[in-house]
C-alpha cells in the first residue's frame, strides 16, 4: 500500500472478503495511510444474486429489485433482506424466502457446480465489480443519495466490519446507514451469522499482524512499492533457514535494484533469486518449443547480476508431456552444475543447491492446468 492510498478508494474484492478488508486495514495502519471512510469489501454479487433471485421467484423485472444483503460475503454470514425489497409484486411464503436466502448464500457453490469445476462465479463477479466501482465514482462526482451495500468498518453491529448499506460520497463512506427493520426470520439470521463472521474478522487482523512481524525491516518500504522477485512479502524459506542459523536476512537484489542503487556489500549477503525464474536461458528453451512469456530472468541472468551484468530476457516452459520435460533434466542439471562451477571459481565457498517446496494455487497454474475434477478445487472459491 502506497502513499497514493492516502486519496485513493480502495474496493476489496478478492475472497475470503470477511478476513481479506481486515487484513487490508491492518497494512494500511502500518503504512499509515488507514482511513475507514475509503476501504471497501465489495459485497454487489450478493445483491446481484438476491435481487435476481428475488425477480425470478416474484415474476418481476430484477432492475426494478432492489434487495440490501447485510453481514458478510461467505456463506450464512451473506443475510438478504428480502423483508425489505423495494418492489413487492406478490407475497412470498416464509418458506419461499427461507430458500431464496439459503440460495444466495451458495450462490458461488452453484455456479462452480454449474461449471462441473472447470471456472467459478468470474463474470458476475466483474459485473458486480464493475456496478459497485460505479458508484463509487457517482460518489466522488458528488452525485447525491448513491447509496450500495458493502462491508466496511461498522458501528451497526458490535463487530468492527459489516456490510450494510452505505452512502457513497467524495470522501468515500459518507454514512453507515443501520439495519432497518427485520423479519423474524432475518433476526435469527442475524444472530447466527455473528459468530462465524466475528471468527474470519479475528482471523484475517490475526493474520496480517503476525506476517508483518515476519517482514524484512530493512525491505518494508520497498515491497510496498517496488517488485523485488520474491513471491511473498513476508518471510521465505531462506529467511527462516537465516533466522535458525542466527545469520543475517538476505535481501532480495532487485530490492536495491528497483531503487537504482548496486548491491556491493556482501558481508549480510543479497537473495537473487526470482520467482518463476528458469534454469535454461531463453535461446535453450525457444529451440525446444517454448515461447510463452511468464518471467524474465533465468539463472544466467541471476549469475550475471551477482557479475554485476546486464540481465537478458528469458521465457518459462508451456506444457509439455512427461517424456518431453524429461529430456530437460540432462540439460538442467548441466546448466546448474556449470553455474556452480563458476560460482566456486568466482570465489564461492558453500553452496546450496534446494528443490522446489510445494508452490501452492497461484492463479497461473489454476488457469493453466484447469481441471474437470471439481473434487481439486476449493468449493467456497472455485
Amino acid at each position: 500500500m502506497s502513499v497514493d492510498a492516502l486519496i485513493a478508494l480502495v474496493n476489496m474484492i478478492s475472497n475470503p472478503v470477511n478476513s481479506t478488508v481486515p487484513i487490508a486495514a491492518e497494512m494500511l495502519k502500518k503504512a499509515g495511510t488507514f482511513d475507514e471512510k475509503k476501504l471497501f469489501g465489495v459485497t454487489m454479487l450478493d445483491v446481484v444474486r438476491a435481487k435476481t433471485f428475488y425477480a425470478g421467484k416474484a415474476d418481476v423485472e430484477a432492475s426494478e429489485v432492489d434487495v440490501p444483503v447485510v453481514g458478510g460475503h461467505a456463506g450464512i454470514t451473506i443475510l438478504p433482506l428480502f423483508s425489505q425489497v423495494t418492489l413487492k409484486s406478490k407475497a412470498l411464503s416464509d418458506e419461499e424466502i427461507k430458500a431464496l436466502t439459503k440460495r444466495t448464500q451458495d450462490g458461488g457453490t452453484e455456479v462452480v457446480e454449474a461449471k462441473a469445476g472447470k471456472g467459478s462465479a468470474t463474470l458476475s463477479m466483474a459485473y458486480a465489480g464493475a456496478i459497485f466501482a460505479d458508484a463509487c465514482l457517482k460518489g466522488l462526482n458528488g452525485v447525491p443519495d448513491v447509496v450500495e451495500c458493502s462491508f466496511v468498518q461498522s458501528s451497526v453491529t458490535e463487530l468492527p466490519f459489516f456490510a450494510s448499506k452505505v452512502r457513497l460520497g467524495k470522501n468515500g463512506v459518507e454514512e453507515v446507514l443501520g439495519l432497518g427493520p427485520l423479519s423474524d426470520h432475518e433476526k435469527q439470521g442475524l444472530q447466527s451469522l455473528i459468530p462465524e463472521l466475528k471468527a474470519s474478522i479475528e482471523k484475517g487482523i490475526k493474520f496480517a499482524k503476525e506476517t508483518f512481524s515476519l517482514l524484512l525491516p530493512s525491505i518494508w518500504g520497498d515491497l510496498l512499492s517496488s517488485p523485488t522477485g520474491r513471491c511473498s512479502d513476508g518471510f521465505l524459506v531462506i529467511d527462516f533457514i537465516a533466522e535458525f542459523l542466527g545469520l543475517p536476512l538476505v535481501p532480495p537484489y532487485l530490492e536495491s535494484h528497483s531503487i537504482n542503487q548496486s548491491v556491493q556489500n556482501f558481508e549480510g549477503g543479497v537473495n537473487f533469486a526470482v520467482v518463476g525464474a528458469t534454469t535454461l536461458d531463453a535461446a535453450s528453451l525457444e529451440a525446444m518449443g517454448d515461447s510463452n512469456t511468464y518471467t524474465n530472468n533465468s539463472l544466467g541472468i541471476q549469475l550475471d547480476w551477482f557479475k554485476e551484468i546486464m540481465p537478458y530476457l528469458s521465457n518459462t516452459s508451456s506444457r509439455k508431456s512427461i517424456e518431453q520435460v524429461e529430456t530437460y533434466v540432462p540439460l538442467i542439471i548441466e546448466a546448474i552444475v556449470s553455474s556452480i562451477n563458476e560460482l566456486i571459481e568466482l570465489g564461492a565457498a558453500t553452496l546450496l543447491v534446494p528443490g522446489n517446496l510445494p508452490i501452492g494455487c497461484l492463479p497461473i497454474y489454476l488457469t493453466k492446468y484447469e481441471s474437470s475434477d471439481t473434487t481439486q478445487y476449493d468449493p467456497s472459491t472455485g
